[in-house]
């Protein structure tokens, strides 16, 4: 009877020894039901990420990379295997491995965000990319890993540039005008005597033909002189040349002091140093001798606004050199290529120390902005062009300006 008790109890355990068993397993079961339905959840994020992602283990070996990420590397037709390491599918260009992004962060344990690197992929092509790190834990805290996003910032940065590009144009443009009116500063007193004395002879001409021409029979007598047809033609022409003479200095004042817009055309590069030399004339006409050899025969593609800036600034240059009377020799000659301007003066010349730095931004030797030679660089260079220099200290100086032909787009 007692063994009949203890047996039934044994058997009252068990039955409730497997429901809970079987409880257990219900709410385990459910448990895992969850985490397949997280798991897929994660998943179906991570594969649906519109940026490129990729995942490693602590040993850098890729996990996990989606489509987007594929692409970007240069995978997207082949795939990656996936014994493949991090570095060997993405290494930002000068990156040592020791900096790796990846290995960094799961070392410390702290995210970077939105670090910018330029990378060329499998197939060469370049990108600017901001990536973002950050590690991956267990339930404990403990790192098993880490995942990278990259973001393609190509567009932008190349937008950026274009607007740089664009204020540096505009900077330059503004250094170049500044350079001219400082320029006109140092000439227009020059100009307005060198206008004035035509304008003088002119209006006195003007005056005494208005008054021949009154009854002019042959030989007119004005006081004591005796004019005749001839001498009519005479004052004329005299009067015409004084006229044509300032319509040619306010032109070529004009054309130089014109906002710089880089407007190339077809020109004579004899007649753009002969222009500049009508608007300095004045200025360097009681000491300097000009000595013209000109054997430029081609005409070539380029602003003669901006030229004209060049070749002035270092008439100017050539004329403060000379502490006395001096000559300045303009020449022109050219080959199959190019053609040249060499500008020799006989002043003062400069030491070697100067010579390494007249083409640079606010270095002067005088009391000036500093600006001209800068600018007459930039404009050259603009050309695809080039100008050297030659100096000894009691030599004199003597530059030499290269231009292109035919420019490198085509023109």
């Amino acid at each position: 009877m007692d063994k009949s008790k203890d047996l039934e109890n044994k058997i009252a355990q068990l039955e409730a020894k497997v429901r809970e068993e079987e409880i257990y397993a219900r709410n385990l079961e459910q448990q895992i039901d969850n985490l397949a339905e997280k798991f897929a959840l994660c998943q179906s994020i991570v594969q649906n990420v519109p940026e490129p992602l990729f995942i490693v283990d602590r040993d850098l070996v890729v996990n996990y990379i989606n489509q987007p990420a594929l692409e970007l590397l240069g995978y997207l037709n082949e795939g990656i295997s996936y014994s493949m390491k991090a570095p060997e599918i993405f290494l930002p260009v000068g990156m040592n491995p020791e900096e790796y992004p990846l290995t960094k962060c799961m070392e410390t344990g702290i995210p970077q965000i939105n670090r910018k690197v330029s990378f060329r992929n499998k197939n060469g092509k370049a990108f600017y990319l901001a990536i973002s790190v950050a590690p991956l834990r267990t339930a404990l805290g403990k790192i098993k890993g880490a995942f990278m996003i990259m973001r393609d910032i190509t567009l932008d940065i190349e937008m950026s540039e274009k607007e740089k590009a664009q204020l540096k144009s505009e900077a330059e443009s503004q250094i170049i005008q500044m350079e001219k009116m400082a320029s006109l500063g140092v000439l227009a007193a020059g100009i307005a005597h060198e206008i004035n004395n035509p304008l003088g002879f002119l209006i006195s001409n003007l005056d005494t033909l208005k008054t021949c021409v009154q009854g002019l029979q042959g030989t007119q007598t004005l006081g004591d002189t005796k004019l005749t047809l001839g001498d009519l033609k005479a004052i004329t022409v005299e009067s015409l040349e004084g006229a044509l003479r300032i319509k040619r200095i306010v032109s070529d004042l004009r054309t130089f002091s014109r906002r710089s817009e880089s407007q190339r055309a077809t020109i004579d590069i004899n007649q753009v140093l002969d222009s500049v030399l009508s608007i300095v004339w004045n200025e360097i006409k009681y000491k300097v001798t000009v000595i013209k050899d000109y054997r430029v025969t081609t005409s070539i593609s380029a602003d003669p606004t901006q030229l004209s800036q060049v070749f002035l600034n270092i008439i100017i240059n050539a004329n403060q050199a000379m502490a006395d009377r001096g000559t300045v020799t303009l020449s022109t000659y050219e080959d199959k290529d190019s053609v040249y301007v060499k500008i020799s003066d006989s002043g003062c010349g400069m030491s070697a120390d100067t010579l390494s730095r007249i083409f640079d931004p606010f270095f002067s030797t005088k009391k000036s902005t500093g600006l001209g030679l800068s600018v007459s660089y930039n404009i050259i260079k603009h050309h695809e062009g080039d100008i050297k220099v030659e100096s000894e200290p009691g030599k004199g100086t003597t530059f030499i300006v290269q231009l292109p032909k035919f420019s490198k787009g085509g023109g």
